[in-house]
């Protein structure tokens, strides 16, 4: 798996809300393709192992001398195949094979997690919880402003009517 891509893919601007989640769609469709791209290899990987197991017993059976087999036992026939380099390098690349199809699996549920993620980030959204802060009004200061800006009214209109008055 491509580390690297799937981070990225995997990240959410919470600016770019809607940007994610018009992509969303895409990114997951790419990983479950990939997924699936990945169990296809995983089972190959199986039946090639399967064939490796099936035509080793089958040498083994009509030359045990040639492996080391001294009793024709299915015990002995499956622990030569098993010792055989062949086996042992078809086998260790099953796993690796299965490792791969597991991760792409998981980044499959990863890619469903950020669905959620951006549903839950867009509901926050319009709940304004991004907003910025609001600093609560100092109510007393406010009514001494007002009060101050009223006094100040009062003042100029009496000034004006005892010049108006003369």
């Amino acid at each position: 798996m491509q580390e690297n891509k799937f981070k990225h893919d995997l990240e959410i601007d919470p600016n770019e809300l809607d940007v994610a989640a018009a992509m969303q769609g895409e990114l997951f469709f790419k990983w479950a393709q990939k997924s699936v791209v990945g169990a296809e290899a995983r089972d190959m990987m199986k039946l090639r192992l399967d064939v490796i197991t099936a035509d080793m017993s089958n040498k083994i059976r009509l030359d045990p001398d040639a492996y080391g087999v001294q009793k024709i036992t299915e015990t002995s026939i499956v622990t030569a195949v098993k010792a055989s380099a062949e086996y042992i390098e078809a086998y260790e690349k099953w796993v690796e094979s299965k490792k791969e199809a597991e991760l792409l699996s998981q980044a499959v549920v990863a890619m469903e997690q950020r669905k959620r993620m951006i549903e839950i980030l867009v509901t926050l959204h319009g709940q304004q919880y991004f907003a910025g802060p609001s600093v609560p009004r100092n109510l007393v200061e406010a009514w001494k402003e007002a009060k101050k800006g009223t006094e100040e009214k009062i003042m100029k209109r009496t000034k004006l009517r005892k010049r108006s008055k003369k």
